[in-house]
């Protein structure tokens, strides 16, 4: 359902997200759940500007390819199941500084269900074997995760060749509990330079706050260690060619900073590769 009201330039979309979820082979394990879905919008009188807001919640599919482009070691034997996202609520606003600016503030909150995470085994015993990843350290776990959140983001152009851009994400888990490998700051700052229409580059600054991760022996927690935190400068050189393909090169890591993604598995130093991409049709 949808409503606008032209004079106060104040739009509204409502609806219902319905999702009938089977977690396992297990039928009795079948749950039905059931998400208002509210956003809305509205334009600042006198300023290119919006207040915008939302309401909504609903299945979040878990999958070994979407499970890998986070945390490549996971691996099938593992136990995977779909989180559900009991409710998201936020509110903010968005718009132009001047001619050349933009710029998004929001803050919210969500608690979702079965969030995946992952912590480390110390004991090998055959009885936690089958249920850790390919490299026999980190264990899939399922917790439930409240978050209060709030975000910030702008960008900046400097006519049509130079653009700067940054987003901030503050997150506060509001328990006691040990939120495996979840940032409590997420960054990046962002140069993009385009001298010629062929040729882009990008300098960047990916970077979070410190994460805590859970060992556990015999499914009983032993410990929390402190995972760290990351900086990463990173940048990339495009050069398109004949409407077909280009040519790329990318380093990450440029300051070779000794940081580890995920608990005990140290990230690479520096890092430069290359290649080519064509459009054969």
């Amino acid at each position: 359902m949808k409503f606008y009201h032209k004079p106060t330039d104040f739009n509204v979309i409502g609806g219902v997200n319905i999702n009938h979820v089977q977690n396992n082979l297990d039928s009795a394990s079948t749950k039905t759940y059931v998400n208002a879905h509210i956003e809305f919008d509205k334009g600042i009188t006198g300023l290119e500007m919006k207040l915008y807001g939302g309401f909504d919640g609903g299945l979040k599919k878990n999958s070994v390819r979407r499970i890998h482009e986070q945390m490549p070691f996971f691996i099938e034997n593992q136990l995977l199941k779909n989180s559900y996202e009991q409710y998201n609520v936020f509110v903010g606003v968005k718009g132009k500084i001047s001619n050349q600016s933009l710029f998004y503030m929001n803050f919210g909150g969500n608690s979702i269900i079965d969030q995946l995470m992952f912590s480390t085994v110390s004991d090998k015993s055959d009885t936690l074997r089958s249920s850790i990843d390919s490299l026999g350290s980190l264990k899939a776990v399922y917790n439930t995760v409240s978050t209060v959140y709030f975000r910030l983001g702008a960008e900046y152009l400097f006519g049509d060749k130079i653009k700067l851009s940054g987003n901030l994400k503050v997150l506060n888990y509001g328990s006691d509990d040990v939120y495996l490998h979840l940032p409590s700051l997420m960054y990046d700052i962002n140069a993009h330079f385009s001298p010629v229409e062929t040729v882009k580059i990008r300098v960047g600054l990916t970077g979070t706050g410190n994460r805590n991760n859970l060992i556990l022996a015999e499914n009983n927690k032993v410990k929390v260690d402190a995972v760290g935190s990351i900086l990463d400068l990173n940048a990339r050189l495009d050069y398109r060619f004949k409407e077909k393909g280009r040519i790329w090169i990318q380093g990450s890591n440029l300051l070779n900073k000794n940081y580890q993604m995920w608990y005990g598995l140290p990230n690479y130093g520096i890092t430069v590769m290359g290649g080519i991409s064509l459009g054969l049709f």
